[in-house]
């Protein structure tokens, strides 16, 4: 996955900033009960790409996202990586499990492929309950033969809805509020 540079994403936008930095709004869930509800059937090679700007991790674990069958990526506050039921790559790179986490601040691309069928059914936490994320995610795609695109980047006033580019539904925010937008700028 590559970003988008300012001018392809003012372009995207109907912005034109005359050279100045570009801004665009990003998800900041907080942590405690805010997720994206998604339907997406996982298979066999089935990637899951985002661009994830780490932070602290809240608690002992941030969920990306976690299924029943324990397909999931997960930041740990040990400073490491949990992965399961899949290879995950940052920013190219074959990055296992217990893996040490990019420095704070740092925004890395990521590309997670399934090893087992699954339905994936919440990004930002397990199952929908329990443990949640605080980290900063944009540029969701998940491509298992039909392209599910979220570029997370609605904003508050499309709240509760999560826009799909690729083919299949809109996702929906869950407990989302104004709080749980932030900016990028580039």
């Amino acid at each position: 996955m590559t970003l988008l540079s300012p001018i392809v994403k003012a372009a995207r936008r109907g912005i034109w900033s005359g050279g100045s930095e570009v801004c665009v709004p990003i998800w900041q869930p907080n942590g405690i009960n805010q997720q994206l509800s998604v339907s997406i059937p996982v298979s066999i090679g089935t990637t899951i790409s985002f661009t994830l700007v780490v932070s602290d991790v809240k608690d002992t674990t941030d969920t990306i996202f976690d299924t029943a069958e324990r397909v999931r990526v997960r930041l740990l506050s040990s400073g490491v990586w949990d992965v399961a039921n899949g290879s995950l790559f940052v920013d190219g790179v074959a990055t296992p499990g217990n893996s040490a986490l990019p420095p704070l601040g740092s925004v890395v691309n990521c590309v997670f492929m399934s090893s087992v069928v699954t339905n994936l059914m919440y990004i930002g936490s397990f199952l929908g309950s329990g443990v949640f994320s605080s980290q900063s995610i944009y540029n969701l795609s998940i491509d298992g033969g039909a392209i599910y695109n979220y570029p997370l980047d609605d904003g508050f006033t499309n709240n509760p809805t999560a826009r799909n580019l690729g083919s299949g539904a809109d996702g929906a925010f869950v407990n989302n509020d104004a709080g749980a937008w932030g900016e990028r700028c580039e």
